[in-house]
């Protein structure tokens, strides 16, 4: 089995963290740069666009074996977590970044968009609103907290996974969950 690493650090506590998925790691590092700036690095396996890092890098889903930087990120990441064949970012403004697998969805855009553009991390549609402080990136499901408390997820669901009812097994975009409504929520994860 092939393992893709994504390393996170954030430069204001100056601690490194580390999101584990089954095909990688990420991390986010800040040394010597201003205390708003952060870099994410992928290396591994880069199937289904998984690292984040641009074709010309690595091929269509090639792979890293070294340390790469994510250069379609912003410069203030303050968080991430990886999934199995995907991973979210959150910026300091409250954005939601995704890249990686979108077969089913959880990249929170076009489920159609062409798969060489897998590995762009784009802004997640539809959170434009939500000033997002948590997130979850599982196989294929995708959840976000907003400082309102408010739980928002999209991906596909066999067996209720999102949350919005019986018989809704897909949010193409991100969608509320109604259910939760009223509550204070702080952190989502399998």
């Amino acid at each position: 089995m092939h393992l893709t690493r994504f390393l996170w650090r954030h430069h204001i506590r100056n601690k490194t963290a580390v999101a584990v998925p089954i095909k990688g790691l990420l991390a986010q590092i800040t040394a010597n740069k201003p205390r708003w700036m952060s870099t994410v690095m992928s290396f591994g396996d880069g199937a289904q666009g998984a690292l984040g890092l641009p074709n010309s890098e690595t091929g269509p889903g090639g792979d890293a074996y070294e340390p790469t930087r994510i250069s379609g990120l912003p410069s203030d990441i303050t968080s991430i977590s990886a999934g199995h064949y995907h991973s979210l970012a959150i910026d300091s403004r409250g954005g939601l970044w995704a890249w990686g697998r979108n077969q089913e969805a959880q990249l929170g855009r076009d489920p159609l968009a062409p798969r060489d553009s897998w590995n762009d991390p784009k802004r997640v549609e539809g959170l434009d609103h939500v000033n997002v402080c948590a997130a979850f990136a599982s196989g294929v499901v995708s959840a976000a907290v907003g400082d309102d408390g408010s739980v928002w997820v999209w991906g596909k669901s066999k067996r209720g996974q999102l949350g919005l009812g019986k018989g809704i097994t897909e949010a193409v975009v991100p969608r509320r969950v109604e259910a939760l409504a009223g509550e204070k929520i702080v952190k989502v994860g399998s």
